[in-house]
């Protein structure tokens, strides 16, 4: 399937639209199916609660209607005077063994009150010590059994007795356990007042075994995950999953159902809570209140259901819906596209085969779907026009192309002939200049030939004297060489004196440097000792001084006075030793400048030696040079001279190979003429096939 052919985009288009209705669709009618499931849920468990409602009612009512029939029938015999225990006490048997799901049936008549003679009937069957009428006669397992009433007188224990007594009605008593055939079953009573005269004389009573309703109920689980609850007045749990709630107060085992049974108990209505069980899950919780018997206590049945429960069916019903809603879609964007397919695809794309042929040059092509009525149909009309116009057109185009070929051929024909009239100009052209030159080199052959004879010829004579010319200027070039050698060894030895001539000029150089040093020293010489004859004089002042202070100080001065005259002693040897010294640095600056002044007369003596000798070495040079030259010269006539015999060989060979070449030349100067003539010959052959094309 191509995504991009046109039923699929459509389809796809459809589809998404499609889907936008439905989603919303879907998506409003799964909320609305929720509401009606999440309505029929509470519905369910309304009845579920209803009916097992109903059901404790029976059974409660059955327990009270006993209870008042027995009250009613005590008081009715009390009225009469028919106040025979015996009687009264086989009553009691015979409603016992009538009613097989009470436990046991009881009368408890007030002291004296029943016939005055309690104490005639003391610790008998059906009495205690007091001798009040107080049978008891119950079911403990399968067979009947009397025995008086006991705790009747007490409140804590004696409620069945004491409450009805004191309220003056009819009384549900809250379900307590009761040890039976070895285990505690829940039971309550039924307890109605006797009343005689507007007096209440004693209370009737039956008691009933809850057990059996305790096990029916938790068989019954609402929806699957639920359970049931049977409550009483005072919370109490009568019935309950949890065994361990049972006769206990029920809101320490399950608060939730507790709080619901209590507000519907209170509310005398039907009461839905979601609350957060003991297992931490949510659940819902639906109190519906029962009336206990025709007394005026109300107990409560509680269905209890996960909120998962309620809600997985709505989930399961929303998630069918939406997977419905999603086949839906896909079928009908399937059937759309196969129709689309169908109607639009392929008629199209024979089109687009139409066209592809048309397009290559077919213009015959069918064009299908062209008698269809809709819009395909249109198109295909539009294609066999559009056919039609391109096979006229074509059909214009073939004439055109035929006049303008005829036209060509007959442009093209004259053009032929034009072209073979010019070619011919050309070539004839050509071929007599040919034909004319090759008649030319053929003459021109034959003299070149005659020419290269006699060149041969006066080579010989040449290649005899120039061997002659050749060995004398062998011999000079011998002699110029031995000259140029001579030469050679006189310049070499004037160049040496020279040389040794420059030494002696940079040595007088450096003795003068040395001895102008020599003579600035004995100057600096000169000058420190002069310094030092200074010093020396004013020592001799100072020596003079120095005797005159120590005459005026007389005999203290003494001491200080021939130190004074051996310094003036110092200074006079001093005086004179730098006279004799500076007298000698005198000589020897004067030495020194009669030594410079020789050494500057050596050095220009030395410097016109080495002048003279540059001279000589330049003219040697000079004339070395000039010998090389002539040497070179000779040396070069006689290569000159050989080459001059090798060139005449050469001319020689060279003349032979020009007569060999000539006579050749000749030959194909020859060809050359019967070619030219032949090349005319088929130049008139292909212009008379041009012209004929």
């Amino acid at each position: 399937m191509h995504l991009q052919s046109l039923p699929v985009k459509i389809a796809l288009v459809a589809a998404v639209a499609i889907a936008a209705v439905f989603g919303i669709g879907t998506y409003f009618l799964a909320q609305s199916a929720g509401s009606v499931i999440d309505s029929q849920n509470a519905e369910i468990q309304d009845t579920i609660a209803f009916s097992q409602a109903l059901d404790v009612s029976k059974k409660l009512d059955l327990a009270a209607r006993v209870a008042e029939n027995i009250a009613t029938t005590s008081a009715a015999l009390k009225s009469k005077g028919m106040v025979d225990r015996a009687v009264l006490d086989e009553i009691l048997k015979g409603i016992l063994e009538k009613n097989t799901d009470l436990l046991g049936v009881w009368t408890g008549w007030e002291p004296q009150a029943l016939d005055g003679r309690d104490l005639e009937f003391v610790n008998t069957p059906g009495h205690d010590a007091t001798g009040r009428f107080v049978p008891y006669w119950n079911r403990p397992g399968d067979k009947i059994v009397r025995e008086p009433l006991v705790d009747y007188d007490k409140a804590e224990t004696g409620t069945y007795y004491q409450v009805p007594l004191k309220a003056n009605r009819a009384v549900a008593i809250e379900p307590y356990l009761y040890p039976i055939a070895g285990r505690e079953v829940v039971i309550t009573s039924f307890s109605v007042p006797i009343v005689v005269g507007g007096k209440t004389v004693g209370i009737g009573g039956v008691d009933i075994n809850l057990q059996s309703l305790n096990e029916a109920m938790q068989q019954i689980k609402p929806f699957g995950t639920g359970f049931v609850s049977l409550v009483s007045r005072d919370g109490v749990a009568v019935t309950h999953p949890n065994g361990d709630a049972i006769g206990k107060s029920l809101s320490d085992f399950d608060a939730p159902s507790s709080a619901a049974a209590r507000q519907a108990i209170e509310g005398k209505g039907v009461v839905s809570v979601d609350a957060a069980g003991s297992d931490g899950a949510m659940w819902r919780f639906h109190a519906t209140p029962i009336a206990a018997g025709n007394t005026a206590d109300s107990w409560a049945l509680v269905v209890a259901v996960p909120i998962a429960t309620l809600e997985a069916t709505i989930s399961q019903t929303k998630a069918s819906m939406y997977a419905l809603s999603a086949a839906s879609i896909v079928i009908v964007a399937g059937l759309l596209f196969l129709a689309l397919t169908m109607l639009v695809g392929r008629p199209l794309a024979a089109l687009g085969v139409s066209f592809d042929r048309m397009a290559g040059g077919d213009l015959d092509a069918q064009v299908p779907g062209a008698e269809r009525s809709d819009e395909v149909g249109d198109i295909g009309k539009a294609v066999l026009r559009l056919r039609d116009s391109l096979q006229e057109k074509a059909r214009r185009e073939a004439e055109e192309k035929a006049g303008r070929d005829a036209a060509l051929a007959a442009e093209r024909k004259t053009e032929m002939r034009r072209m073979a009239d010019a070619f011919q100009q050309a070539i004839g052209g050509i071929v007599g200049t040919v034909s004319s030159a090759a008649s030319q080199l053929e003459t021109a052959a034959d003299s070149l030939t005659k020419t290269a004879d006699r060149t041969q010829e006066l080579s010989g004579s040449a290649a005899s004297a120039s061997e002659q010319t050749s060995a004398n200027v062998e011999g000079v070039a011998a002699a110029s060489e031995q000259l140029a050698t001579t030469v050679s060894e006189i310049s070499r030895q004037v160049h040496e004196s020279s040389v040794i001539a420059g030494q002696a000029v940079q040595q007088a150089a450096r003795t003068n440097e040395q001895v102008a040093v020599l003579s600035q020293s004995a100057d600096r010489i000169g000058d420190v000792i002069s310094l030092i004859s200074t010093i020396a004089g004013q020592t001799n002042l100072l020596a003079l001084n120095a005797t005159i202070e120590a005459a005026r100080a007389g005999d203290a001065g003494k001491g200080f006075a021939v130190v004074a005259q051996e310094v003036k002693a110092l200074a006079s040897q001093t005086a004179k030793a730098t006279h004799e010294i500076s007298s000698q640095i005198a000589g020897m600056q004067a030495a020194t400048t009669e030594a410079v002044d020789a050494i500057r007369e050596i050095t220009a003596t030395i410097n016109q030696i080495s002048d003279i000798s540059g001279t000589i070495a330049a003219a040697v040079e000079e004339q070395d040079a000039t010998t090389k030259e002539i040497s070179r010269n000779v040396v070069e006539a006689a290569k000159g001279t050989q080459e001059v015999a090798s060139s005449i060989t050469d001319v020689s060979a060279g003349a032979s190979h020009t007569g060999a070449a000539s006579s050749q030349l000749l030959v194909s100067a020859r060809q050359l003429s019967g070619e030219s003539q032949n090349l005319n010959v088929e130049v008139e052959k292909f212009l008379a096939t041009v012209r004929a094309a």
